[in-house]
C-alpha cells in the first residue's frame, strides 16, 4: 500500500510538471485513434439512422420533420435532426457529421480535464480522467455513427462545464449557459424529460424559498417551456396529443414487456415479440386499422399491465441491464476487427478492467469523502445515477455513452483535498449568491 502510494505521488508531481505535454500527447493520440476507426469504418448506419436521416431530409424539403413512410416523426424528437439538416442544408455530408461529431469527442476529453483540473487544482487528476476517456472503446464506434450518443453526451458534459464555471465565479452567462446546453440535451434524447422537470420545480421551489435569484429560475423555466412546450404543442398540432414523445409507448409493447416476459418464459426476445404482437391483435381486432398514436397507446396498455403482473421480473431485468449498461466492452465494435479469439477476449476483458476501475475509483473516494462532499459533487453523482438508471432495461453499452464522461469527472474530482470543515458551510449561499452579468 505504502509503496503504491509513493508511486502515484511521484506520477503525480511528474504530471504536474509536464501537465501541457501530457495534456497535448492524450489529445493527439485520442485524435489518431478517431482518424483511424474512421479511415477503418468510415460512417457507421444502424436501425435507428434513418430515423433521425429522414426527418431531417424532409425538414429540408418540406418544412416538417417525416419518416420515410411521409409521416411526421413520432419518436424522435428535434435535437439531433436540427443538427443534421444544418448539416445537410450547408451542402455537407454524413461525413461531414461524423468529422464534427469527432470534434465533439475531443471536447468532451478536453472538458473532463478542464472540470476535473480548474475544481481540484491538481492537473494530475485531469489528466487520469482524460486518459480513461481516450481508452473507451464505445468512443471510437458512436462517434462514428449517425445516432444520438456523441451529441448527446457533449450536449451533457457542455451543461456541466459551464456549471462548473458557475460555481466557482458565479457570473450569470455561465449559468445562462448551462441551461442552454441542458436544455439542447433534452431536445436531443427524451431521455432528460423526467430530470428537467425535477430541475425546473427544484429552481421554482429554491426560488420561491428566497434561496437563488429570481433571474436563474425565470432563465431556466424560459428554456424549458419553449424547448419542451414547444415540442409537446407540435405533437398536439400533428397527432392531437401533447406528449414530448410517445417512443416510451413502444417501448412497452418492443422491449419492457418482451424483456419480462423472456426472463419469466425463458424464451428469445423475437418470440416475446410476436406473443405480445398476437396478444394485441387478439385483444382488439381492428389493432391494425386504428390511428397511429391510438395503436400506441393500446399497445403500451398491454405492455403495462404486463409488467405490473411481473414487478420483481421487471425489476431483475433492470438490475441485469444496468450491469450490461455499465461493464458490456462493445463487443460488436471489438468483432468488427476479425481478430484472434484470444485477442478478442483480452480485448473484452480490457475494456471491462478499466470500466471497473473506474466505478471502484468514484465508489471510493464517494464514500472515502463522504461528510465533505460539495453540493457539486451531489449533483454529479445523482445525475449520474439518473442516468444509468432511465436507460438500464434495455442494457445496451451504447447507453453508457450518456454517463461516462460525468462519472469520470465526478470519480476524480471525489480525490481532491476538501477543506477540514464541510464544504457544505462554504457553499451555503449556492446559487442564491449574486451573479455578475
Amino acid at each position: 500500500m505504502r509503496t503504491a502510494k509513493a508511486f502515484w505521488e511521484k506520477t503525480a508531481v511528474w504530471l504536474e510538471r509536464n501537465r501541457k505535454m501530457v495534456l497535448l500527447a492524450l489529445l493527439v493520440l485520442h485524435g489518431a485513434g478517431l482518424a483511424a476507426a474512421f479511415w477503418r469504418f468510415g460512417v457507421l448506419l444502424y436501425p435507428d439512422s434513418p430515423s433521425y436521416i429522414e426527418p431531417a431530409q424532409s425538414f429540408l424539403s418540406y418544412g416538417v420533420m417525416a419518416d420515410g413512410d411521409g409521416l411526421p416523426t413520432l419518436f424522435r424528437t428535434p435535437g439531433y435532426i436540427l443538427f443534421l439538416a444544418a448539416v445537410y442544408g450547408a451542402g455537407g455530408s454524413n461525413t461531414v457529421v461524423v468529422l464534427l461529431q469527432m470534434a465533439m469527442c475531443l471536447g468532451i476529453g478536453c472538458m473532463i480535464y478542464s472540470i476535473v483540473e480548474s475544481i481540484s487544482g491538481r492537473a494530475a487528476l485531469g489528466l487520469l480522467g482524460l486518459l480513461l476517456w481516450v481508452l473507451h472503446l464505445e468512443n471510437y464506434d458512436y462517434t462514428l455513427s449517425i445516432l444520438t450518443e456523441l451529441p448527446f453526451a457533449f450536449s451533457c458534459v457542455l451543461s456541466l462545464f459551464f456549471f462548473s464555471r458557475y460555481w466557482r465565479r458565479k457570473r450569470y452567462r455561465d449559468i445562462m449557459a448551462c441551461f442552454l446546453a441542458l436544455n439542447y440535451a433534452l431536445l436531443i434524447r427524451p431521455q432528460l424529460m423526467y430530470y428537467s422537470i425535477i430541475v425546473a420545480i427544484g429552481l421554482l421551489g429554491a426560488w420561491l424559498a428566497k434561496k437563488i435569484s429570481w433571474r436563474v429560475t425565470v432563465l431556466y423555466v424560459c428554456l424549458f417551456l419553449v424547448c419542451f412546450g414547444g415540442w409537446c404543442m407540435r405533437n398536439y398540432h400533428h397527432f392531437g396529443d401533447p406528449q414530448y414523445t410517445f417512443i416510451r409507448h413502444k417501448d412497452y409493447l418492443e422491449y419492457y414487456a418482451p424483456y419480462v416476459h423472456g426472463v419469466v418464459e425463458k424464451v428469445p426476445l423475437e418470440e416475446s415479440k410476436e406473443y405480445f404482437h398476437n396478444q394485441v391483435r387478439g385483444e382488439v381486432p381492428d389493432y391494425d386499422q386504428m390511428p397511429v398514436v391510438e395503436k400506441l397507446y393500446v399497445g403500451a396498455n398491454v405492455g403495462k399491465a404486463y409488467v405490473k403482473e411481473h414487478i420483481g421480473a421487471f425489476i431483475v431485468v433492470n438490475l441485469k441491464g444496468l450491469v450490461m449498461e455499465m461493464f458490456a466492452p462493445g463487443a460488436g465494435f471489438i468483432d468488427s476487427f476479425g481478430l484472434p479469439k484470444w485477442l478478442t477476449l483480452c480485448c473484452y476483458g480490457f475494456s471491462a478492467l478499466l470500466l471497473a476501475v473506474v466505478y471502484g475509483v468514484y465508489a471510493v473516494g464517494f464514500l472515502k469523502n463522504l461528510p465533505a462532499l460539495s453540493g457539486l459533487d451531489w449533483l454529479i453523482f445523482l445525475s449520474n445515477v439518473y442516468l444509468m438508471a432511465s436507460t438500464a432495461v434495455v442494457g445496451y453499452s451504447r447507453f453508457r455513452m450518456a454517463f461516462y464522461a460525468p462519472c469520470l469527472i465526478g470519480a476524480f474530482l471525489c480525490w481532491r483535498k476538501f477543506e477540514k470543515k464541510a464544504v457544505w458551510k462554504g457553499r451555503k449561499k449556492g446559487l442564491g449568491e449574486k451573479v455578475s452579468p
